[in-house]
This record gives C-alpha cells, sequence and structure tokens, in this order.
C-alpha cells in the first residue's frame, strides 16, 4: 500500500524529488523536475511507459494531460490505467467510461489501454467528500467531463504517434516477400504449362501408334 501511494505521489507532483527506500534498498528515486513521463517509466515498467501518446487538452474551466496507449498495446485489466484530479489519486466511473468511449471499436472485448489522466477542475464543481477515504469524487457536469476526456483521447488517437510504425527496411522485406510469392507463382505456372505440353505431345505420340497398330494389311 505504501510503494503504491508513494508511486502515485511521484506522478501527482512530478516537480517534487522523491525516494523510496526499503530495508535500504532504493526502490525508486524521482529527479523533480516536473517530468510526468519520465516518473511513469521510473516507477513503472519501461514495457508500460514506451511509446504512450501525449495528450493535452483545455477547455474552459477543464484541463487534461493525460499519457495514453495506442490501440496497438493493451493490457487484460485495468490496473494500467491511472487517475489523477486536481493532484488526488482517484477511482472513477466516469472517467473509465470516458476511456472506454475513446477505445469503442479499437480494442477487441476484455482488452484495456494504458491511460494516465491528469484532470483539472474547478474545486466548486467538484464533491471529494462522498468516500470515507476520498478516493472517489462526484461531478458536478459528469456528461461534460465524460465528453471532454473521451473527446481529448480520441483526437490524440488520430496522431502520428499513435500509428504504428512502419520502418524502410521492413517495407522491402514486405515488398521482397511479394516479388518472391509473384515469382514463385510464375515459376508455377510455367511448370504447369509444361507439364500440360509434355502430357499433350505424349498423347499425340502414342495416339500416332495406336493408329499405327490399328492400320489394315
Amino acid at each position: 500500500l505504501i510503494i503504491d501511494f508513494i508511486s502515485k505521489m511521484t506522478l501527482a507532483y512530478p516537480q517534487i524529488k522523491m525516494r523510496l527506500i526499503n530495508n535500504g534498498n532504493i526502490l525508486f528515486s524521482t529527479p523533480g523536475k516536473g517530468d510526468i513521463y519520465s516518473n511513469i517509466l521510473t516507477i513503472f515498467s519501461k514495457e508500460t511507459g514506451d511509446k504512450l501518446i501525449h495528450v493535452e487538452k483545455v477547455d474552459g474551466d477543464l484541463a487534461l494531460e493525460a499519457y495514453v496507449s495506442a490501440p496497438s498495446n493493451s493490457k487484460t485489466n485495468r490496473k494500467s490505467q491511472i487517475f489523477f484530479v486536481n493532484g488526488r489519486s482517484i477511482s472513477s466511473k466516469v472517467m473509465d467510461l470516458a476511456v472506454t468511449d475513446a477505445y469503442q471499436e479499437k480494442l477487441f472485448e476484455g482488452r484495456y489501454p494504458i491511460a494516465f489522466l491528469f484532470l483539472h477542475v474547478d474545486p466548486e464543481k467538484l464533491d471529494v467528500n462522498i468516500h470515507p477515504n476520498k478516493k472517489e469524487v462526484r461531478f458536478d457536469d459528469e456528461r461534460r467531463i465524460r465528453e471532454f476526456l473521451a473527446q481529448a483521447i480520441r483526437e490524440s488517437l488520430k496522431s502520428k504517434e499513435a500509428i504504428p510504425e512502419i520502418k524502410e527496411k521492413s517495407i522491402f522485406r514486405m515488398a521482397a516477400a511479394d516479388l518472391q510469392v509473384n515469382r514463385d507463382g510464375t515459376e508455377k505456372q510455367k511448370k504447369i504449362r509444361e507439364q500440360v505440353e509434355r502430357e499433350k505431345l505424349w498423347s499425340e505420340q502414342n495416339k500416332k501408334k495406336f493408329l499405327i497398330k490399328l492400320k489394315p494389311f
């Protein structure tokens, strides 16, 4: 629980240098330079943080900064979805639904994207007292929050970063493979034609022999 709490604190306050030590061993140490993405790579695995897409959007009193994965990089559960509202780590059904909306028709059932969402809302439009441990919040306008988050993520998924990279070497390998397939197909057709011609010739030759045998004396 302590590790989880400190890990989320490093994300909520990246401008503060933090170090977690357990039995004399440094579990992690953050530089405190305000770089959320750097802290994600430090606290979580490189597999989790690799190639995340940066999301930024502002709409009046709503502001979002987030890091989400492309549809090609998904998980079997929601453990890699972490939400913050005004610097506090929270659980939110509204934010869950917003992420689901953004990836609609982009993921198979039972697959979930990686998502680190940092949402800033006018405190006057937020109720943080609905849970004893303040783990949940209630938004005054849940529909607006859901649509704002979904649209921001959806727009980012259309970016260049969200499109799988096709390297030049891969293109040449694919072209060479296609050429080989065509070449093999051509060779196969050629062999078939040759076989047909041989069978036709053999048939003609044997037909003549048969007619010769049948010729009356």
